[in-house]
């Protein structure tokens, strides 16, 4: 069974879409560079005011799924897509090498996160 006939379409768009902010967040934040919180200069950056704005959504549509999906489930699912989203932004727009080790975890978390979406609960 796919995982798209195991969550809810409406959940599964908020799921993708709250990782989507999530990935985009941490993406903005390691574009901005922030050396030091102290300054509240940095806190205006645009980089800076995407990855808050990109956190807190997430953070919304999180605490709502949460209350709709079983956490053992839904945790592990966002932690892996948000890892794998990562693993393709640093390979295919910074153009960092990866690994054979990294390949290897993306087959591990590709198969675990199957699994996970297809226990039953």
């Amino acid at each position: 069974m796919s995982l798209l006939t195991r969550i809810e379409w409406p959940l599964w768009l908020a799921c993708g879409l709250a990782v989507l902010l999530n990935a985009l967040a941490q993406i903005s934040l390691q574009r901005a560079n922030v050396q030091s919180l102290r300054d509240f200069s940095v806190w205006l950056q645009p980089s800076v005011l995407v990855a808050v704005l990109a956190y807190g959504l997430s953070f919304a549509l999180s605490a709502w799924l949460s209350s709709h999906m079983s956490l053992s489930r839904l945790s592990p699912l966002m932690a892996g897509l948000i890892f794998l989203l990562l693993l393709a932004y640093d390979g295919l727009v910074l153009q960092q090498a990866i690994s054979w080790q990294h390949g290897l975890g993306v087959i591990v978390v590709g198969v675990g996160l199957q699994l996970i979406v297809l226990a039953d609960g």
